[in-house]
């Protein structure tokens, strides 16, 4: 196993970190600190922390027994590109819901975003110290049709070698303009999958206009869609609706135009 290394924290309901109990961390198997309550946390490289609670440190020696480490889940794999099934540098690999899915780290210090990776010239990445639990991860990359994908299995328990084959992504954008013909910035535009993917976290996303009044969705599966562009202020009209179909990597232009209130 790694080195397993064991931290004391200052523990109690109400009680902030107190600069004369600082934290102490070993890999020696012992601790030492100040008189007081305190929480020890034991963590190793790829395992979930075990935590003793509300210790009182005294000025005897303790034995607190075994420490039992269970393994973090750890989630690889592979972004190839699709056509030529060649490994795919670049790909940004994230896992949904951020940190919140990571083990806890040890003392204070930050270990950074340990959430999101970007693939190198194998086309590999990898996740450790997850939690137990279900796991989506989104995979995206310049040009290429983004993916999610779902583990509903304990990964605490098992492994899991994934491979993500990303297919050219299409484009749809345009231009909103009002009843004049006025090009319309800071307009809300929605996209919209409609199909058996409308239900997919990634199948909904929104923009804004820039100053030109322009609006670009990228990274889109080949599907049917809706943009919808949303009124600018009660009473300025309706929204409006357009329907496109795209087919693989394929750009659509398309122009909404609000009629006059």
């Amino acid at each position: 196993m790694s080195p397993v290394l064991s931290t004391l924290l200052p523990s109690g309901p109400s009680k902030p970190l107190d600069p004369r109990r600082p934290i102490v961390e070993t890999t020696a198997g012992q601790l030492s600190g100040l008189p007081g309550v305190y929480e020890i946390q034991v963590t190793a490289p790829g395992h979930l922390t075990c935590t003793f609670p509300a210790v009182t440190v005294c000025g005897e020696v303790q034995d607190l027994g075994k420490a039992v480490l269970k393994e973090g889940g750890v989630i690889s794999g592979t972004v190839l590109d699709g056509p030529s099934r060649r490994p795919l540098a670049g790909a940004t690999v994230r896992v949904l819901g951020g940190m919140a899915k990571f083990k806890q780290s040890s003392g204070l210090l930050s270990e950074g975003d340990k959430s999101m990776q970007v693939t190198g010239d194998p086309g590999t990445f990898e996740f450790r110290g997850l939690k137990p639990g279900p796991v989506s991860l989104r995979v995206t990359a310049k040009g290429y049709a983004t993916q999610s994908h779902a583990l509903d299995s304990n990964i605490a328990v098992k492994s899991h070698d994934l491979r993500f084959e990303l297919e050219p992504g299409g484009e749809i954008s345009g231009s909103v303009v009002d009843a004049e013909g006025n090009l319309k910035k800071g307009i809300q535009v929605y996209l919209r999958e409609v199909g058996d993917a409308r239900n997919q976290p990634d199948s909904n996303e929104r923009t804004v206009t820039d100053a030109g009044g322009r609006f670009l969705f990228e990274g889109l599966r080949a599907g049917a869609y809706r943009i919808i562009g949303q009124k600018p202020v009660v009473g300025a009209g309706s929204n409006v609706s357009l329907d496109a179909t795209l087919k693989p990597g394929e750009r659509r232009e398309l122009k909404v135009a609000f009629d006059a209130p």
